[in-house]
């Protein structure tokens, strides 16, 4: 009898049907209560229904019945892991590779059990613990809303591998099943905006849910196998139905593609008679009428798949399908402008459903159709003219914006207008709006190129602008259209006069600097400047006669010289002219000049001064033609060398000449070598000027030889606020413990912090900040420099510059180093490619840093610095841009591409006291300040800290990466051989304690960065039980910020795909460059970007500086402007970002 119920449940178990077989074996068991297969066998039951526990006792009996049967530990560490005890799960399938160490079900099974024991280790998703053991299942079951998705395998499977790894969760995050699921699970139901229109796939038969082993093991008794399962008839005829349809819909396809349209429809209607719960009928149909241009007919098929569509709930991309196809029959029946404006409404109505670049491309099509259309119903040259006469009356009147009004009505009735063009740019200049000027001038001139009016606005905006070089070409294009025009005459004039006023010198410094400035914005200059091969042709003209020799005869090159010419040299002081000589070419004169003047400017003995009688003549660009004498001797090349005389050539190319030595004097050694250069200049009448390696010893300020001379400085920047944060400024507070116990000075260390912690609503130590579960408090006596709104990165700046009068707010306490003094600067916060966080945007960029720092350095005041970070990608904010010749050193918690980590988290072990629900630190920031309170910092180097001690072992998390980073080192690494305490300062308490031999062996629990902020929500979920109202608050937030997470990664992806295509998209913004290269070649670039998105898109967010390195790879694809931001409006149509605007938050760039 019991052999004849064990055969039932195996039977049941192989068609599925797990509770029958639960039933099978029981009766089975009842009649043979010693059979430890039948335990077995029920146990396998249990499991593949999600009943774990009582999996769990049948296999404890197993093996008690039977402990020396591998099978019964395969199905106890099944068990154990269904319920999420990994470690109990690991034990048991090592029980049973003991006796059977070939067996691949137990290893595979153990493998898996070491994964998840792995995972509960790392960093774990916040919302883990919903997703554990066998309610999960029941939950989804017997919520109507979710049941039909049990039915779908490709949910099931999604569900299963959430499972076993909660940290994916955010990769299925866009399925709105698995939102609707998390609903379920967390006894919340959220609603999209659009929720009623969205669908869901159609629920197809899905396999059972996969049996606790992998692979059946051959044994004594044989585990059930599934048999095929038996059909109805009714189902059969359903199958044979739906088979039919689907060869009519082929048909259809291929009388369509014969362009047999009435075949076609035949086919459909047919397939749509045979079954009606496949919509794809309905839109094929739809897509012949609309062929045929039987656009009616093919709405109304579109409007019933729709309809159908919801009904069945069919999948979401098939009901965008049968919008875009209504919206394309709605553009071809449009004749007005007002037409468009149902097939746009269809068109955002399908992008609602599913983003497809095809609708989108469809959407914009039609937009610009009504746009054109609208601008040619409302053309009316005659209107046009009135209302620019209406505008000459307000302009003389002086009523520039009245008069701006009508200028602009004018060319909304007539866009082809020059003079309404000319008219209201002459507007925006009276009003100062100089950059809509220009746009104004340069249309007019772009639709009538021979109207000189247009080129004597754009020479006068210019001209204010102090743009002297531009003004005057435009002037003189103008002039080849109306040579005798007066007031473009006199704009030449007056921009020859500016230019010869800065070549003899005659500008104020303020001036000067002015000018140099925009000069070097201008993008084409950057963009010589920054070129490789340029910077090389520069260096050859310094140093390299032959190599400059060869140069000149490259015209790519010498017209990129002759550009740096006309921008540069009008701001650079004469040096000297050299002659004709040996017949040698003007280009190679100069380059032999330059050569030779590095040397005499650098060689011990002076040179010789030139004859008093002889000094250099120059010829400028004036009118009329005039040589310039210089007012006074300056360094040239012996006599013996070349010779002081008016050059043999027509003037136009004595000026060319004249400028290219002095763009190639001011260039190359002001921007080529940059520190490594030595030459000195001097200028008349000015001290000498020091290249930054030159710079002579302080003499005052204490910059003696001995280690221990000198100031130590500190910096301590936490880069967030909020509760959630808590752990950047437990960690800020932390460090200045150490550092005053270390004997630094109040006076000397600047605090960074928005201090909002110590008395917020939800510490439960109200006064107080601890950075460790048994820590003391770190907050007292915290200086608090720099807080609240205070908290920026351009106050940053200022006080590592030691600048008091640039700093906004605050204590106004600077960084007022010497040339001997050291600066420790430690910062902890979120970060991303190339980015670090601050409380008040905008980020922290990279480049912007970097400059910082290197102006510190020139200014020679500091000895050597030591900079800690703390932060995701930190690596970014210095791999490839970081010299290694401004005495500073670097460690970051991670490389260039992974994230860092928070730890002392809630849940976690170690655990922080129970009332605390936020990470109480960060795993890098707390390795090395619980190093160096357990360490003599007299005895302890750098590198003993960094390498040989625990920060990089702990940061690791003893190389657990999945749960840890990559301590990184950049900048002058010789550094790390000196002492701690000169930095940290010496705690007299430490005396006794070793330099490098007390070592932490610990992991630590941690959880990522950029979920600590979801980890914090959910730990205030699980304490408000009971509180209902305060629970749906909570769950709204958590909501609200996977809903723009979800929305940042999508809106990345789209713009991706639109600006490189759907196969390179992702390819492009995901490509990490080798390392030490820079994460992006143009920083201001990168900001520009980053504003376009946010402005159409919404704000970055923490969790969105990961999008930094696409960013700056949309950058270093040289995609325009424009581009980007007509990528963005694709994307983000129509999108109200609420409370994530960047009006409410503030832009990141």
């Amino acid at each position: 009898m019991a052999d004849e119920a064990k055969a039932k449940g195996n039977a049941a178990f192989s068609a599925g049907d797990y509770e029958s077989a639960v039933r099978h074996f029981s009766d089975a068991i009842a009649l043979a209560p010693t059979n430890h297969v039948l335990y077995s066998n029920r146990s396998a039951a249990y499991a593949s229904l999600f009943r774990y526990s009582e999996a769990l006792d049948d296999a404890k009996k197993t093996v008690e019945l039977k402990p020396d049967w591998s099978k019964g530990y395969s199905r106890l560490g099944a068990a154990h892991l269904g319920l999420g005890h990994a470690d109990d799960a690991v034990s048991a399938y090592r029980k049973g590779l003991e006796m059977d160490p070939n067996n691949e079900a137990l290893k595979s099974g153990l493998a898996d059990a070491q994964a998840a024991a792995s995972r509960s280790r790392a960093a774990p998703n916040p919302f883990g613990d919903v997703f554990q053991g066998p309610e999960m299942w029941a939950k989804l079951t017997a919520e109507p809303s979710t049941r039909v998705f049990m039915q779908q395998p490709d949910f099931v499977k999604m569900m299963q591998e959430i499972q076993k790894n909660p940290s994916s969760l955010n990769l299925y995050l866009k399925d709105q099943r698995v939102m609707q699921a998390l609903g379920v699970l967390l006894n919340v139901k959220f609603h999209s905006p659009n929720q009623e229109d969205r669908d869901m796939p159609e629920a197809e038969p899905a396999d059972p849910p996969s049996q606790p082993e992998k692979k059946p093991e051959p044994q004594a008794h044989p585990e059930p196998e599934p048999d095929p399962m038996e059909i109805s008839e009714e189902e059969k005829e359903a199958r044979e139905r739906k088979a039919q349809a689907l060869k009519e819909k082929e048909a259809g396809n291929a009388a369509y593609k014969k362009k047999d349209f009435e075949t076609a429809i035949q086919h459909y209607t047919k397939a749509i008679e045979l079954d009606d719960e496949d919509i794809s009928f309905l839109t094929n149909r739809a897509a012949v009428f609309l062929e045929m241009g039987n656009y009616e007919e093919c709405i109304k098929d579109c409007d019933k798949a729709v309809e159908r569509g919801r009904e069945l709930r069919s999948d979401f991309k098939m009901i965008a399908r049968a919008l875009t196809r209504k919206g394309s029959a709605l553009v071809k029946m449009a004749k007005c402008s007002k037409d468009f404006e149902p097939a746009i409404e269809t068109f955002q109505k399908a992008l609602t459903e599913h983003r497809n670049p095809d609708t989108l491309k469809k959407l914009n099509d039609a937009e610009k159709a009504k746009k054109d259309l609208e601008q040619q119903e409302y053309f009316d040259p005659k209107i046009a003219d009135e209302e620019r006469e209406k505008g000459n009356e307000y302009f003389k009147q002086q009523k520039y914006p009245e008069a701006i009004r009508h200028y602009t009505e004018a060319l909304r009735r007539n866009p082809k207008d020059p003079k309404a063009y000319s008219n209201r740019a002459a507007c925006y200049t009276k009003l100062g709006a100089m950059p809509e000027g220009l746009k104004d001038a340069e249309k007019c001139i772009e639709l009538d190129p021979t109207f000189a009016k247009g080129y004597t606005r754009k020479g006068a905006i210019q001209f204010f602008m102090k743009e002297y070089d531009k003004a005057l070409e435009t002037y003189q294009e103008g002039l080849k259209h109306d040579p005798n025009n007066p007031e473009l005459l006199d704009g030449v004039r007056r921009c020859v006069e500016q230019i010869n006023k800065a070549n003899r010198g005659d500008l104020t410094p303020e001036e000067l600097k002015e000018r140099q400035a925009k000069a070097m914005q201008d993008p084409e200059i950057q963009n010589i400047l920054t070129d490789p091969v340029m910077r090389q042709v520069l260096i050859d003209f310094q140093e390299n006669p032959k190599a400059a020799q060869d140069h000149t005869k490259n015209p790519m090159v010498m017209n990129k010289i002759q550009k740096l010419a006309g921008r540069e040299s009008k701001q650079a002081k004469l040096v000297g002219l050299i002659g004709p000589h040996n017949g040698w070419t003007p280009a190679t004169r100069v380059a032999l000049f330059l050569c030779m003047q590095h040397r005499v400017s650098t060689s011990s003995s002076p040179p010789p001064p030139p004859p008093s009688d002889k000094l250099p003549l120059v010829f400028f660009p004036s009118l009329p033609f005039s040589p310039v004498t210089a007012p006074s001797p300056v360094e040239v090349l012996p006599p013996s060398l070349c010779s002081y005389m008016f050059m043999e050539c027509s003037v136009s190319a004595t000026i060319r000449f004249c400028l290219l030595v002095l763009v190639m004097y001011g260039l190359c050694f002001g921007y080529v070598r940059g520190g490594r250069a030595t030459a000195r200049l001097r200028d008349w009448g000015e001290p000498e000027i020091l290249m930054p390696t030159e710079k002579e010893h302080a003499e005052e300020g204490g910059g003696g030889t001995d280690e221990e001379t000198g100031t130590t400085w500190a910096v301590l920047v936490a880069g967030s606020s909020g509760y959630s944060n808590y752990r950047h400024q437990a960690d800020v507070c932390h460090a200045y413990q150490i550092l005053k116990k270390g004997g630094l000075k109040d006076e000397n260390i600047v605090v960074f912090m928005y201090d909002d912690l110590a008395m917020h609503e939800l510490n439960p130590r109200r006064g107080t900040i601890i950075n460790h579960p048994q820590g003391e408090d770190v907050y007292a006596g915290v200086p608090k420099d720099y807080n609240g709104k205070n908290v920026t990165a351009e106050n940053l700046y200022a006080v590592l510059l030691g600048d008091k009068n640039a700093v906004k707010g605050g204590s106004g306490k600077v960084i007022n180093s010497k040339a001997g003094d050291r600066i420790f600067l430690y910062y902890s916060d979120h970060g991303g490619p190339g980015v670090l966080g601050m409380p008040n945007l905008p980020f922290l960029y990279a480049g912007d840093f970097i400059e910082v720092l290197k102006k510190k350095h020139s200014a020679g005041s500091y000895k050597e610095m030591v900079i800690y970070v703390e932060s995701c990608e930190s690596g970014s904010m210095f791999d490839g841009i970081m010299p290694e010749d401004l005495d500073i050193y670097v460690t970051t918690a991670s490389n260039a591409q992974e994230s860092s980590f928070g730890t002392y988290c809630p849940g976690m072990d170690p655990s922080p006291p129970p009332e605390y629900i936020t990470c109480l630190g960060d795993l890098y920031s707390v390795a090395w300040m619980e190093d160096s309170e357990t360490h003599n910092l007299k005895k302890e180097t750098l590198k003993q800290q960094y390498k040989q001690a625990s920060v990089k072992l702990r940061t690791s998390n003893f190389n657990t990466y999945n749960a840890g980073s990559h301590v990184m080192q950049y900048g002058n690494k010789s550094i790390k051989t000196e002492k701690l305490y000169l930095y940290q300062g010496f705690d007299p308490a430490s005396v006794n304690f070793p330099p490098n031999k007390l070592y932490f062996d610990t992991p630590l629990g941690v959880v990522n960065q950029r979920d600590a902020d979801l980890h914090f929500l959910w730990q205030m979920y699980k304490k408000s039980e009971g509180a209902m109202e305060k629970r749906r608050e909570i769950l709204g937030q958590i909501m609200g910020i996977m809903k723009h997470r979800i929305h940042l990664d999508g809106s990345i992806e789209m713009i991706g795909m639109l600006l490189f295509g759907p196969e390179r998209g992702s390819v492009v913004l995901s490509a990490v460059r080798e390392p030490g290269s820079p994460l992006v070649d143009d920083w201001q670039c990168l900001k520009s970007m980053v504003q376009l998105f946010e402005s159409h898109c919404g704000s970055l967010t923490q969790y969105g500086m990961k999008h930094m390195r696409a960013f700056a790879n949309i950058c270093n694809s040289d995609v325009s402007e424009a581009a980007m931001e007509d990528a963005c409006l694709t994307t983000c149509y129509g999108r109200e970002e609420g409370h994530w605007h960047p009006s409410n938050v503030g832009y990141s760039a």
